[in-house]
């Protein structure tokens, strides 16, 4: 088993630009579905084996680098 190369391959998925598109499906066919409050886990949180769990991984990450961040926008600029 090589763990550190799995936690590599999921921090690479999270930060791919169709996590965004991923992010947006996700959001918009729970606001379709009647959707009432949505937790995200967490909004910023440093990736690793535990997990990818924040919209952003650090206070300095470029927007251009936060897919999951930039659906999130997206999605509250759309429905506001």
């Amino acid at each position: 088993e090589n763990r550190e190369k799995l936690t590599s391959l999921f921090i690479e998925c999270n930060r791919h630009p169709m996590m965004r598109e991923l992010y947006n499906k996700y959001i918009n066919e729970w606001h379709k579905g009647g959707g009432g409050l949505l937790c995200l886990f967490a909004s910023m949180a440093k990736p690793g084996k535990w997990g990818s769990w924040g919209l952003l991984e650090h206070e300095q990450q470029k927007i251009s680098e936060a897919p999951k961040y930039q659906a999130v926008k997206k999605f509250i600029r759309q429905n506001d």
